[in-house]
């Protein structure tokens, strides 16, 4: 990953973590940690598989290797890992509301 990549992941990281602080902060519930984890790694690695999946889907077939008949297979993959990535992030920032519901 380069220094270009990192500073997105790192930003966009930062801004959903400070979204998920305002959010529990709003809705009068104590911030936990470990949802500000998942928030930054998921972003991290959501970022990481895009960049990753792109490089190899666009790379020439003599570049690949033995991965060039597999780009069908990287390219599944890439969009299997920012699903389940973006799914992480959506519950850690839907959790302060989902729990303010529940306890009125």
């Amino acid at each position: 990953m380069s220094a270009e990549q990192f500073e997105y992941s790192f930003f966009v990281s930062a801004l959903l973590v400070s979204m998920y602080i305002g959010s529990a902060l709003f809705y009068r519930q104590k911030p936990d940690l470990a949802h500000a984890l998942i928030i930054a790694t998921s972003c991290s690695s959501a970022m990481a598989a895009a960049l990753a999946g792109f490089m190899t889907y666009h790379a020439p077939a003599e570049q690949l290797g033995v991965l060039r008949e597999h780009k069908t297979i990287v390219a599944t993959g890439t969009l299997a890992l920012v699903w389940v990535s973006v799914s992480a992030v959506f519950k850690s920032l839907m959790h302060p509301r989902r729990r303010s519901r529940q306890v009125t």
